[in-house]
């Protein structure tokens, strides 16, 4: 911990973050997560985001912003980026993360952003911390043990699966795109149309930092019916994003997918972890608590402006 020497904590616009500094502070972070490199922010905002540095960057903590409330500044959370947060080289102590929480300048009006697991401590007078779930499946055991701990509905998934001679294979990012995009959520095709954007800039920087692979289920005739997205890290290996056609559902495809890569991962590596990404939606959370994933809890930071802009 830095003790208590006091150090300053300096607001950085865009322009000015020296992002060399930056992406080696992540590097050396006790709580790196990928989510927080500078050409992760930059793909991700759209180059819309600022930053707080402790000192000469020993600790920094992005600040992703929009002006969608009536033009003006509020800090957001990014798809694609489940936490952020503060990093630092070394841990900080719950006073030092709160005087970050405190010197978010007051000109952004909304406060609604992530942050990650290791930052723990009481919300500062004004703000609002809320609970939210992730889930993790360590792979520090051989892959038969890993699989003891599947749940009965899974197994009989992978169970049924394999009755349809599903084959796995690695694909590229353009293919993945398009698959992605020929199976929209239901959610729009304004928001569908978004994801897709962001997709685009995305997963090319990753492949060109060589932090991720798309994976595929083909079924039996060789068709397209799955494929997801694995973004890695040191040990880490996150379930970014996904996507099945109907036919991938009805047999199973993605349960075979994600149990392939465990094995193949619990194989090669001996502290691997998969990270599911956490899911308010039921349904999603049992499924990767279905693995044998432990819940991993962080928290959503929130605050208001001091008082609401008025509309223009």
């Amino acid at each position: 911990m830095y003790g208590a020497v006091l150090m300053p904590i300096y607001f950085l616009p865009h322009k000015k973050i020296d992002f060399t500094k930056w992406d080696t502070c992540i590097q050396q972070a006790y709580n790196a997560l990928p989510y927080a490199f500078s050409w992760y922010l930059d793909a991700v905002t759209f180059d819309a985001w600022d930053a707080l540095v402790l000192d000469d960057y020993k600790a920094v903590m992005p600040l992703p912003y929009n002006r969608k409330l009536f033009g003006f500044k509020q800090i957001y959370q990014p798809f694609f980026a489940q936490q952020l947060g503060v990093f630092s080289i070394k841990q900080l102590t719950e006073k030092e993360l709160q005087d970050f929480v405190q010197q978010i300048p007051k000109s952004y009006w909304r406060i609604n952003t992530q942050l990650n697991t290791q930052n723990q401590f009481y919300a500062p007078q004004g703000f609002e911390l809320q609970e939210k779930s992730n889930y993790i499946l360590a792979l520090d055991k051989s892959y038969n043990d890993i699989r003891g701990g599947y749940s009965k509905g899974l197994k009989y998934n992978l169970k049924q699966a394999s009755k349809h001679e599903l084959r796995y294979e690695k694909i590229d990012i353009a293919r993945f795109i398009r698959f992605y995009e020929a199976h929209p959520t239901v959610e729009g095709r304004a928001y569908n149309q978004k994801l897709i954007q962001l997709l685009h800039r995305l997963l090319y920087k990753i492949e060109s930092h060589k932090m991720g692979h798309s994976r595929a289920a083909f079924s039996k005739e060789g068709k397209l019916i799955a494929a997801f997205f694995c973004l890695s890290y040191k040990n880490r290996n996150i379930y970014l994003q996904a996507r099945s056609s109907a036919e991938g559902k009805q047999k199973k495809a993605m349960p075979f997918l994600l149990d392939f890569l465990i094995q193949q991962l619990a194989e090669v590596e001996t502290e691997a972890i998969f990270d599911f990404e956490g899911s308010s939606i039921p349904n999603l959370a049992k499924f990767f608590r279905s693995f044998g994933a432990k819940e991993e809890l962080f928290y959503s930071l929130k605050k208001e402006g001091a008082q609401r802009p008025l509309s223009l």
